[in-house]
């Protein structure tokens, strides 16, 4: 049985049989500067929410404190939360997209974030997921180009004759119905 790879930097996150780290990252901590701006415009805001700014300071530092993105050999892997987690895991081969993002205020504070988007069909009729974020990206091109190059290399070369295949049984099948 093959032994079990914890990363140094966060020893919960386990890694497959064979999987290798390629890329770990966390939030540039100018997004722990945004967040609290942001909360502290809130809770002055609002003359009500001014005795709650410590919960909103503690909970935007500990939402960015936790943020945590791997990219290993086999997929992508992004935890978030506050109180609990959670931890979404991204096969590279079901990757349909990779974008960059970045709000008036996010560019602002000099931040761009990577979304990712899988094939997994949670969202309904798209058939594309909500994805997962990575927030506040150090080298987002990098991040970007290398998800893009690994969940292109994680496909098999065979598609091309297999997709000549079905679309020949395609034309056949307009055939027999025309």
């Amino acid at each position: 049985m093959a032994a079990i790879q914890t990363t140094t930097h966060f020893p919960g996150l386990v890694l497959l049989p064979g999987e290798t780290l390629i890329r770990e990252g966390e939030p540039s901590g100018v997004l722990r500067l945004r967040a609290l701006a942001v909360a502290t415009l809130i809770g002055v805001l609002g003359v009500v929410t001014i005795p709650l700014l410590p919960v909103l300071w503690w909970a935007v530092l500990r939402g960015v404190a936790v943020h945590r993105y791997w990219l290993t050999d086999r997929r992508i892997i992004v935890r978030t939360g506050i109180i609990g987690y959670r931890l979404r895991s991204i096969p590279l081969s079901r990757v349909a997209d990779v974008s960059m993002q970045a709000t008036w205020l996010d560019q602002l504070f000099g931040l761009t974030h990577v979304e990712v988007r899988d094939m997994t069909g949670e969202s309904g009729g798209e058939g594309l997921s909500k994805g997962a974020m990575l927030l506040a990206v150090d080298a987002p091109e990098l991040w970007s180009s290398a998800i893009l190059a690994r969940s292109g290399g994680a496909v098999d070369a065979k598609p091309s004759a297999e997709l000549g295949q079905v679309v020949g049984l395609l034309q056949r099948l307009v055939d027999r119905a025309a």
